[in-house]
């Protein structure tokens, strides 16, 4: 079982809106005298694979064509943007009414898509959102930034892949005023422009435009993982990591990647890198934990856990595997106490949901169970897993 993160920004809000604030950044901005000459040390070399085990290199989506519209969705901004009907707000406000009206049908999809398509198909996840926000922001001429959004990890499951999610929105700016002669800005207003808001999260920090291309590309490899399409995960992390050379996320999927194709040295060397120069080491090392273990390694292993348990993080699958042992087991109260401690570290959860309610039907607590498996029908993504869940409903009715 792999582990890594996307930002894909799953939600079990059932309704969502584009949400706008009026801003300034807290850090003041100046000219500067002259310029300081930096040293920067050189970054440390990927040991990825480069011996064509993964094939020739595919025709992959040229950045900029990430962020294109089609000429008659130009067309209808521009007439939009330029009607006398709102020629009279700021052009990032435009970009907001614009937005506004777009969003009201929107669907939510956890699958990452182009300016183009997220406009023509009116869904996606918060990346593709952003990715529009860029689009458009480009057509008008208006300055975009990026944040990344402090929140609960959010953590979901295909197959034998966890994917942890984080969470991106992006900033229509207001023009720069110019400055007179010995006068400092204080900051930059601008609107904000976020999938899924929440008055409880804060920023985690600044993201630039090579850091935010390259989430396309990375969000694109982990659907590559997830349909064991190895080859073309390999390439569009290869590209991701142009853009943030030593990227954490990348490396870790890097090293499932190879390790998927029996490339385990390789792997290993991958893990290790990752570790070693990663801020944020957890999913590296739960995978390089999970690895040790397939190469029946357990001394090692058990050191990597050791590092884990030393920083109190938990998976709520963690518990969610716990649960199906012990149901497995027949202890089905253990279960569902297990399977609770997952929903509560993780409420949308359909996994643990789920679990709960075959428990509950264990245990003869029929309404419970029918709770809880509602909860699970109202927080799976996929249509399958959805329409499974509605037939056990069915079949859980016929016993009341």
């Amino acid at each position: 079982m792999s582990i890594f993160s996307q930002h894909k920004c799953f939600s079990y809000a059932k309704n969502f809106l584009a949400v706008f604030f009026i801003f300034n950044f807290s850090a003041c901005s100046q000219h500067q005298l002259q310029q300081k000459t930096s040293i920067t040390s050189p970054q440390p070399v990927v040991p990825f694979s480069v011996k064509n085990q993964f094939g020739p290199r595919p025709s992959l989506i040229n950045t900029s064509n990430i962020y294109q519209l089609s000429d008659s969705q130009k067309q209808k901004f521009i007439e939009y943007f330029e009607s006398p009907a709102v020629s009279w707000l700021k052009p990032n406000k435009r970009i907001y009414k614009y937005l506004q009206r777009y969003v009201e049908n929107y669907n939510f999809l956890n699958q990452t898509l182009t300016a183009e398509q997220s406009l023509s198909q009116s869904q996606g996840n918060c990346l593709s959102l952003a990715i529009l926000t860029t689009a458009l922001a480009n057509t008008a001429g208006v300055e975009t930034g990026y944040q990344l959004v402090q929140s609960a990890p959010v953590y979901q499951k295909e197959g034998n892949i966890i994917l942890s999610s984080q969470h991106i929105r992006s900033l229509l700016f207001e023009p720069q005023p110019e400055l007179e002669t010995g006068q400092i800005s204080l900051g930059q207003k601008g609107l904000i422009v976020d999938y899924f808001p929440s008055k409880a999260s804060h920023i985690r920090r600044q993201v630039n435009s090579q850091e935010f291309s390259a989430m396309y590309y990375r969000n694109k490899a982990a659907d590559a993982i997830i349909d064991k399409n190895y080859d073309l995960a390999y390439w569009l992390l290869r590209e991701t990591l142009k853009y943030i050379p030593n990227d954490e996320n990348s490396i870790n999927m890097m090293a499932v990647v190879h390790e998927n194709k029996g490339l385990s040295k390789q792997a290993e060397l991958l893990y290790r890198h990752g570790i070693k120069y990663a801020q944020n080491k957890l999913d590296l090392l739960r995978n390089y934990q999970i690895f040790l273990k397939k190469e029946h390694r357990l001394n090692d292993a058990k050191k990597i856990k050791s590092q884990l348990n030393s920083m109190n993080v938990i998976n709520p699958f963690d518990w969610v595997d716990l649960g199906h042992t012990a149901f497995e087991q027949k202890k089905y109260s253990e279960a569902r106490r297990y399977y609770k401690r997952a929903v509560r570290a993780a409420p949308y959860l359909h996994q643990a949901l789920m679990g709960v309610a075959k428990s509950e039907f264990k245990l003869g607590n029929l309404r419970a169970a029918k709770i809880a498996l509602n909860a699970a029908k109202e927080n799976a993504f996929d249509a399958k897993t959805k329409s499974l869940y509605s037939a056990k409903m069915v079949m859980l009715r016929k016993q009341q």
